[in-house]
Parts: structure tokens; C-alpha cells; sequence
């Protein structure tokens, strides 16, 4: 088979396709924990909105409930009486979680793009490297005069 121990070289040494597949693999991953980060994103929007829905209604409740209080004196009171909500407390709760799930999500897309970079990178060199091999032969078989049947030579592989 022409090129057989090339290909094989190619193949199990320098494992020419298993990185451009880890490649691919990895650009699937980046893009599904994006569609993740977009998800738990939506979720905080509308946990967000749920707080400021029930922060307001806390708020008009403990305003009609205290209507002898000054403008001032009310400012400093409901400011306590929010964070001592029970209710409350449990919605900022659930805006911190997923604030923390979307750094968490970040990382990992980070992460993941940073692997992909290096195996892009090893992509450009294992090309660079397959072309010097080419012209080492083309200059080989030049010279000689007569062509080699496979490359690289036994004591490479």
C-alpha cells in the first residue's frame, strides 16, 4: 500500500486525525455550556424579576403598616426589615446561586477554549511538520534519483 508506514506514522505516532476530532469535540462542548450560561441567564432575569416584584410589594405592605413614620425614619427601618424577610432572603438566595452557576459556567467555557487553542495550535504545527516531511522526500527522491517507497524511514518510527 502506497504510504502505508507514513499514514501509520501520520496516524499512531502523531495522531494526526485524533487531534482534529479533539478539536471538534471540544468546539461541540464550548457551544453546548453556551447554551447553558444562556439558559441560567434567562433563569437570573427572571429570578431578578421576581425579587423586585415581591421587594416592592414587602415594601408598600410595611409602608401601609407604618404610615406614621417619616420618609427618612421609614428608609432606615424597611432597610433591615428586607434583609430579615424571610421570603425575601430566599430570592437573593436564589440570585446568588445562579450568579455563582454562571462564573462556574464561564470557567468551564474558558477552560474549554483554552484547550481548543492548543489543540488548533498542534493542528498548525503537525501541518508544518507533515510538509517539511514531504519536501524532505520530494528532495530526497531529487537526489537519489530514484524513489523511496515509503516515508519516514524505519528509525523514525
Amino acid at each position: 500500500m502506497p504510504g502505508g508506514r507514513g499514514l501509520k506514522y501520520a496516524e499512531e505516532t502523531l495522531r494526526v486525525h485524533a487531534v482534529y476530532h479533539e478539536a471538534q469535540q471540544l468546539a461541540n462542548e464550548i457551544t453546548l455550556e453556551r447554551g447553558k450560561l444562556t439558559k441560567v441567564r434567562h433563569q437570573k432575569v427572571i429570578a431578578e424579576e421576581a425579587y423586585t416584584d415581591a421587594e416592592l410589594v414587602f415594601v408598600a405592605d410595611m409602608r401601609a403598616d407604618n404610615p406614621d413614620l417619616s420618609q427618612t425614619a421609614f428608609d432606615k427601618f424597611i432597610r433591615g426589615k428586607i434583609h430579615q424577610n424571610p421570603n425575601l432572603r430566599k430570592l437573593r438566595g436564589e440570585l446568588a446561586n445562579l450568579a455563582h452557576r454562571m462564573d462556574e459556567i464561564e470557567v468551564d467555557i474558558r477552560h474549554l477554549q483554552n484547550k481548543l487553542e492548543i489543540a488548533t495550535a498542534r493542528m498548525g504545527e503537525l501541518g508544518g511538520y507533515l510538509h517539511y516531511l514531504a519536501e524532505l522526500k520530494r528532495a530526497e527522491t531529487a537526489v537519489v534519483g530514484q524513489r523511496i517507497d515509503d516515508w519516514p524511514p524505519d528509525s523514525a518510527v
